[in-house]
């Protein structure tokens, strides 16, 4: 009964109810913010593992082949550029 008055739009919450839902929406968009930023941390210190592996091994650019190039490229590269070069002497 109550679902078909408030469909047809003559009840409304009252001041407690509507402040305590306005408050849970809005922990639930902070926890998905939360969410959101842990994830890009996680993404870009996986990044940096994989980037300090790789510069650990003191190899002359030339020696490089394609996946550490790629890497190293990668760590720069943001979501509006063009996608990744795939041979090793457009790499360099």
């Amino acid at each position: 009964m109550t679902g078909k008055v408030f469909k047809s739009g003559r009840a409304w919450l009252g001041p407690e109810i509507l402040k305590y839902n306005i408050e849970e929406i809005q922990k639930e968009k902070e926890q998905q913010k939360e969410e959101a930023h842990q994830k890009k941390k996680m993404e870009w210190q996986k990044k940096q593992s994989a980037i300090q592996a790789i510069q650990a091994l003191n190899k002359e650019l030339s020696q490089w082949n394609t996946d550490p190039l790629k890497t190293m490229v990668s760590y720069k590269k943001n979501k509006h550029d063009a996608k990744l070069l795939t041979k090793k002497a457009e790499l360099l």
